[in-house]
């Protein structure tokens, strides 16, 4: 397992996701690329609104590439918005991972229908086998 693609949503939490990436980054002697995925939308109507966002996310996702570099790991990162499906499918085809890394939250059967049709497109879509990570609450922040 050398290639290993982790998708997150820098909105939600991502500390399972990471140090998981980590520990697997460490065993295979893998090289790692993160997808940072955000659905395009109007959440942040106004344009200082959303300089401010993007700024916030820059600085989160140092803060990340900092932490990978402590443990001598230099992930490859990729910024995409829009449909989160379209994203993670074209960042599989570009990377080619062995390997997707992405959440898996608990939530209702409404949220769950959306993200479970989203993974069951993924399973059909990308040519690499997934890992779906639960939040771990008890976990060290990663970042």
């Amino acid at each position: 397992m050398q290639r290993i693609l982790t998708a997150i949503n820098l909105l939600e939490e991502v500390d399972s996701l990471l140090w998981k990436t980590k520990e697997l980054v460490e065993a295979f002697d893998g090289h790692v690329c993160i997808l940072h995925a955000e659905p395009d939308g109007d959440v942040y109507a106004r344009k200082e609104d959303n300089v401010e966002h993007q700024e916030e996310m820059f600085h989160k996702i140092d803060k990340i590439r900092q932490k990978f570099q402590e443990f001598k790991i230099f992930p490859n990162f990729v910024e995409a918005g829009g449909d989160p499906l379209k994203c993670i499918v074209n960042e599989c085809t570009r990377f080619r991972p062995d390997l997707l890394i992405m959440g898996a939250k608990r939530h209702g059967k409404v949220y769950r229908m959306i993200n479970d049709s989203l993974r069951d497109s993924l399973v059909e879509k990308v040519k690499c086998s997934i890992l779906l990570v639960h939040p771990d609450d008890n976990l060290e922040k990663f970042y």
